[in-house]
């Protein structure tokens, strides 16, 4: 009886944590980058430049981090030149996004399907890869609105993965402002 009264409280007490965890998502919007999406903290803001032939992007990311760093989940956007973009086929460049994402992790992918978010291009992509040589799950949302690129990812430890509904959860509530709704 003793331990059945115990597994009674682990689980309600383990019930009452997940109802707190699943209210600390908050809606993080960015005016600048013209979007707003849920995140499960509150995130942090980073800014990144890169050079390129003839110039150089700014990248720019709001990151949350969950598990001590075992879960991350991240919005970035950056401007190409708009003369590049009008020149290039969408496809292309979110092609590029999606080599570039799985490589930089030394990735294997997993599921790519092309969609899009309010009549603008974008692919949803799934791969394993490794972060300091551990395994990694990664699941990516990229979009490309005129001469914006924005990515939208979780990045988890393999054995520490958020549940799919804080993925899905976070992947689906990504929209555009209307300042960036052309």
């Amino acid at each position: 009886m003793k331990i059945a009264l115990k597994c009674l409280v682990f689980f309600w007490f383990a019930s009452f944590q997940v109802v707190i965890a699943a209210a600390e998502w908050t809606e993080y919007s960015n005016e600048e980058g013209g979007f707003s999406v849920e995140m499960p903290s509150k995130p942090e803001q980073q800014s990144l430049k890169q050079p390129i032939v003839g110039g150089q992007l700014e990248y720019h990311f709001a990151i949350s981090q969950l598990k001590g760093g075992d879960q991350i989940f991240m919005i970035s956007y950056n401007d190409y030149p708009a003369k590049n973009v009008e020149q290039t086929d969408p496809q292309i460049i979110l092609d590029a996004c999606v080599q570039g994402a799985v490589k930089s992790r030394r990735g294997k992918l997993v599921s790519e399907e092309k969609i899009k978010l309010n009549g603008h291009p974008g692919r949803d992509i799934s791969f394993t890869g490794e972060a300091d040589g551990e395994p990694l799950m990664v699941w990516h949302r990229c979009y490309l609105v005129e001469n914006r690129l924005f990515q939208v990812m979780v990045m988890a430890k393999k054995e520490n993965q958020p549940t799919q509904k804080d993925v899905q959860k976070f992947l689906t509530s990504f929209q555009l402002l209307e300042s960036q709704q052309k």
